[in-house]
């Protein structure tokens, strides 16, 4: 009867949306130089289908269309964004790479592939990452909600950074703001892109979500996995640039997840 008919259609409806965006999905991309090791871990993590490759939509950017994986089955090319280059300095000599990774997020927002998935994730290469596990912590929030996750007690680090689809669409419409802003413009010669992406979050109102079980590195509650070991269960480890040594981490990761069978048996 007419109720039946009812309930075909809200079921429908809710199939519809899932397939459209299901609020644990996940956008990942990285910027992989285009000289040193990185072209070879993302390879092998492409072929051995983790890190950024296990989400559930993934891009790679480069200065230029380089292959990754010649295939055939599984073909890869970066997508090409122009110059990574930038200069060294500031207080701690890192990579003034604020201009370099706004153009990768432009890149982003021009696409426009993020917005069929709820979360989307910048990692770095060298950040051993286990999406699944990261799933498991979006699910606490909403997507649609205009914020990001701040994965450090010193405020966001830029080995893996993870904003929602609103407060994706918020960044792509209020980035102008950030760059023309003349703090965060002086700020360029002394920090990193994570200080550029910290302060732009709270420039343009894009709500701070404290979630510390996304990153362990040295830099943030004195953690040390490259010395004591990546067995805290949290989302991601940094850094491991050699790949024997990412694949070490991540194996001792994964050793501490219960298998799949056992998730399933009553």
């Amino acid at each position: 009867g007419y109720g039946g008919a009812a309930v075909t259609e809200a079921m429908y409806t809710t199939i519809t949306f899932t397939t459209t965006m299901r609020p644990d999905s996940l956008f990942c991309f990285a910027l992989m130089m285009p000289h040193g090791y990185e072209k070879d871990l993302i390879h092998q993590l492409h072929q051995k289908g983790e890190s950024l490759f296990a989400c559930d939509g993934f891009t790679v950017l480069s200065e230029t269309d380089i292959v990754i994986d010649p295939g055939p089955s599984a073909r890869l090319v970066a997508e090409p964004m122009g110059s990574m280059k930038c200069e060294y300095g500031g207080p701690f000599k890192l990579a003034l790479n604020t201009d370099v990774f706004i153009k990768a997020w432009r890149h982003i927002f021009d696409d426009g592939k993020f917005l069929k998935f709820g979360w989307t994730v910048k990692v770095d290469p060298d950040c051993v990452f286990l999406p699944s596990r990261l799933r498991e912590e979006v699910r606490k929030y909403n997507p649609n909600d205009v914020s990001y996750l701040n994965n450090c007690d010193q405020g966001l680090h830029g080995p893996i950074e993870v904003l929602s689809l609103g407060g994706m669409q918020a960044f792509r419409d209020s980035l102008n703001i950030c760059t023309s802003d003349k703090k965060l413009t002086d700020e360029k010669s002394t920090g990193g892109e994570d200080v550029f992406l910290r302060h732009c979050m709270t420039l343009i109102n894009v709500k701070k979500v404290d979630n510390f079980k996304l990153l362990s590195e040295q830099a943030c509650f004195w953690e040390d996995p490259v010395k004591n070991g990546c067995t805290s269960g949290k989302v991601s480890f940094h850094p491991f640039k050699k790949p024997d040594l990412y694949f070490k981490c991540l194996d001792q990761a994964k050793a501490q997840e219960p298998p799949a069978s056992s998730k399933t048996t009553s």
